[in-house]
């Protein structure tokens, strides 16, 4: 069976990112992993992502089966509340990325329990990369969320640790950066 990766194209598909998103969230509750149980993410937000365009899908036998939402400007993302050109100026010198303006921003990047340890989520690395081939990954992910802080990098992703001038939530919400040039 054909293994399709592609941005969302029907409600449908968006409802179906919410339901794996249900599966997912047991899953990682299960295993005593609660980084999606404060209220986020909720199913507005998909259906947000699926409105803007940045809900991409995978598809294998017929159904959806990993996601991520894909946006692009590291601003809005890191520092959503102020849009503070300082912090923004400081978190650029940080990375040594001077000239950064867009970047690959990934976002609730997940793969159906069932489907796991298939390859699936590398699938979805290496299709975003041929998207995007010329934008640099800035992305942050929940700290707690080790199996994915390793999973990162081990495909060449830099783990920067918690960088503090990040916009958003409490302590449940610290989130490590992770940039690939």
């Amino acid at each position: 069976m054909n293994t399709i990766f592609r941005k969302a194209n029907s409600l449908d598909e968006a409802e179906s990112v919410y339901s794996l998103f249900l599966r997912v969230k047991a899953s990682l509750e299960e295993s005593g992993n609660d980084m999606w149980s404060h209220d986020y993410p909720n199913k507005e937000i998909f259906l947000e992502d699926f409105k803007d365009g940045n809900l991409y899908v995978l598809i294998k036998d017929n159904k959806v089966v990993g996601s991520v939402g894909l946006t692009f400007d590291p601003l809005s993302y890191f520092f959503w509340h102020s849009r503070s050109q300082e912090k923004f100026q400081r978190f650029k010198d940080y990375l040594h990325l001077p000239n950064l303006k867009e970047s690959i921003i990934l976002e609730r990047l997940m793969v159906d329990p069932s489907y796991q340890k298939q390859g699936l989520g590398i699938y979805i690395l290496n299709e975003v990369e041929k998207l995007y081939p010329s934008l640099p990954w800035t992305f942050s992910c929940f700290m707690i969320d080790t199996p994915a802080i390793h999973f990162y990098e081990r495909r060449g992703f830099i783990i920067h640790g918690v960088y503090p001038e990040f916009e958003w939530g409490g302590a449940e919400d610290i989130c490590v950066l992770i940039t690939k040039p």
